[in-house]
């Protein structure tokens, strides 16, 4: 029998070792290759997430949008009865030769509209400092 087959001792514990780091590098590739699977589907997830995210606040602006437009649509139009009123009333009196109606009229509208907007703005300047108070504090 030849002796330089037979691996000694020493190499036999060496090949051993070998084996045994191969097989933990093995593991520890598998171990990488599922870490990156798990994480490419945690990647997946939160965009599909941040997608859906994105897709309710384009709903959700383009309904504000919408509401927006009906709302100011709508002031539009009580606007223009509230004009066709008065301007139906002025003609009315023009036509009627009752002018002191109209001076009347307008001695009690316009003090009437100045305190109102007035009032409204000073409302609304007020909420925006209460507002702001709250936020400071």
């Amino acid at each position: 029998m030849n002796n330089q087959n037979i691996p000694s001792k020493g190499e036999n514990n060496s090949l051993d070792f070998l084996n045994k780091f191969i097989e933990v590098q093995k593991e520890k590739v598998k171990n990488e290759q599922t870490e990156f699977r798990l994480r490419e589907k945690e990647l997946d997830y939160h965009m599909r997430h941040a997608k859906d995210i994105l897709d309710a606040q384009i709903h959700d602006l383009d309904s504000q949008r919408k509401h927006n437009l009906k709302s100011q649509r709508n002031i539009i139009i009580v606007a223009i009865i509230v004009l066709l009123f008065f301007g139906a009333f002025i003609f009315g009196a023009f036509y009627f030769d009752k002018t002191n109606l109209i001076e009347d009229f307008f001695k009690v509208t316009i003090p009437a509209l100045v305190t109102l907007f007035g009032g409204y703005h000073w409302g609304k300047n007020q909420s925006k400092k209460d507002n702001a108070e709250k936020l400071d504090e």
